[in-house]
């Protein structure tokens, strides 16, 4: 029998539990610290997901998949996040309103009728992997291509009419995690991006208007490099005594929230090198101010969601897909498909393949010359899945298939334009650079009309997409969906004879 000192002992600490919160339910807050990659808890009424940002575990609101029919990816987002809802208020003249969230969804358990062919049946993953020019190949081997372990140092600077005392890490959060959020969601493989930025901004002896950086200039405008350059050197004389910039890849520069576009837009410094005391940086730099300037003429109506177009040609990963309508010719190249040619997708998951976001065994190489069953996945899901479907043509060229569903930066896309699409790669085209944005072309499906001309809420090429029983024909190969759902797309590959 319990005597009455132990009993009350009992019911003393059975009334503090219930006025004591626990330490780890005290913990548990949006932008708290968490133990593991992956640990859920709710707080708030909110779903949260332990998640990496910047190197640190925090917990991050679970992205809910929409369950609002878009019937437009440029359509307004009823769920945009409130950090973001400002910004697409203030997108009046800009026909395509971009995504605002990452819906994260996890592959079916609903699976396919038709069973794919073994991989062993496929051709060996180094015969998909096309030739690339000297260019490619030098980044490459330089470390300067976007990768899982990208490190960007961050150096903040004021100037002389433009001052400021704030702390760049508070002023320029929401963006920095936003960067670091939307690589990790769009990146299967293992990943610690990083965006370091100095805790202070560090100011020149100059003014900013002197370097005629305004908006009105294109920011990869060659002749405004020097001026690029000229600021950098100014910035990096008063901060590279003080920044270390040991493992860094690419440095970029970002004044005060108080500089306006009209004074300075968005740059790219190409060309030149950047020097510092631990370093030189072979790469590009990027140079910009603060992407909330609603009133400007110069503001950038896709932001946030224009860097992840931008980072492409940061990082010298990507050209534009525009084909070489803008040089006499027909081709639209991927239409409005893909991230590089319109700027409100997902990246083409050829273009998440180069820069390592998935990995070799999540791409199937099928042969030109063999029949073969092969289960395509969603590009947009989450998980180190198969993914992308490549035949390879000859050295340089080859076809592409992905399928496309509303999740990941795509949740927009209407169920007209859900299924496969098949697109030609060339490298040699790309890596030429004999025209800007040749090399990479949609595939419309035989027996109907793709239209080049903006439809479905201005998309280029919006009927590429295959549905059950459509196909393409290209160098000697048919591609036909033969079964699709929320699985994917089961494609088979088979030659013309």
């Amino acid at each position: 029998m319990m005597s009455k000192r132990a009993g009350t002992i009992t019911l003393i600490l059975t009334l503090l539990s219930l006025f004591i919160p626990s330490q780890v339910n005290a913990a548990v807050k949006v932008g708290g610290n968490c133990a593991k990659v992956g640990l859920t808890a709710k707080a708030a009424g909110k779903n949260l997901t332990c998640t990496k940002s910047n190197g640190k575990l925090q917990w991050k609101i679970v992205a809910v998949a929409t369950t609002f029919q878009f019937s437009s990816y440029c359509q307004a987002d009823p769920q945009v996040p409130k950090e973001w809802a400002e910004y697409q208020r203030n997108v009046t003249n800009y026909q395509c309103i971009p995504p605002y969230r990452y819906v994260k969804q996890t592959l079916t358990t609903q699976l396919p009728k038709i069973v794919q062919s073994s991989k062993s049946d496929l051709l060996p993953i180094t015969q998909c992997k096309l030739t690339r020019g000297q260019g490619w190949n030098y980044y490459l081997n330089k470390g300067l291509l976007l990768n899982p372990n990208l490190v960007v140092q961050i150096v903040p600077f004021a100037t002389k009419d433009f001052p400021s005392t704030s702390d760049p890490r508070a002023d320029w959060k929401l963006y920095v995690d936003y960067l670091t959020s939307s690589l990790t969601n769009m990146t299967d493989v293992p990943s610690n991006y990083q965006f370091r930025i100095a805790p202070k901004y560090y100011t020149t002896q100059t003014n900013l208007v002197d370097y005629k950086l305004s908006g009105d200039i294109s920011h990869g405008e060659a002749s405004a490099n020097p001026s690029r350059f000229k600021l950098i050197s100014d910035v990096l004389a008063v901060a590279d005594p003080e920044i270390d910039f040991t493992g860094a890849d690419y440095v970029f520069f970002f004044s005060p929230l108080t500089v306006s576009r009209d004074v300075l837009g968005n740059h790219i410094a190409w060309g030149e090198k950047t020097v510092t005391r631990e370093k030189t940086f072979e790469g590009n730099s990027y140079i910009t101010s603060y992407i909330n300037d609603f009133k400007s003429k110069n503001w950038i109506p896709r932001e946030p969601f224009s860097f992840i177009h931008e980072m492409m040609h940061v990082f010298n990963s990507a050209e534009d897909y525009y084909g070489d309508v803008n040089y006499g010719g027909t081709d639209v190249g991927t239409g409005n498909w893909g991230n590089m040619s319109g700027g409100n997708m997902e990246h083409l998951i050829w273009d998440k393949w180069n820069v390592q976001m998935i990995s070799d065994d999540q791409v199937r190489c099928a042969s030109k010359d063999k029949t073969s069953i092969n289960w395509v996945k969603p590009s947009t899901i989450s998980g180190a899945h198969e993914k992308l479907l490549m035949v390879p043509i000859n050295n340089y060229e080859g076809l592409v298939v992905e399928s496309i569903r509303a999740s990941g930066f795509n949740y927009k896309i209407p169920k007209a334009q859900q299924g496969a699409i098949v697109y030609r790669v060339n490298t040699a085209q790309i890596d030429e650079k004999i025209i800007h944005g040749d090399g990479i072309y949609i595939q419309c499906p035989k027996n109907k009309v793709c239209r080049k001309e903006p439809t479905l809420g201005g998309f280029r090429m919006a009927e590429a997409v295959l549905k059950v029983g459509e196909f393409v024909e290209s160098d000697g190969v048919r591609i036909t969906v033969v079964e699709s759902g929320d699985f994917g797309d089961v494609v088979k590959v088979e030659k013309i004879n």
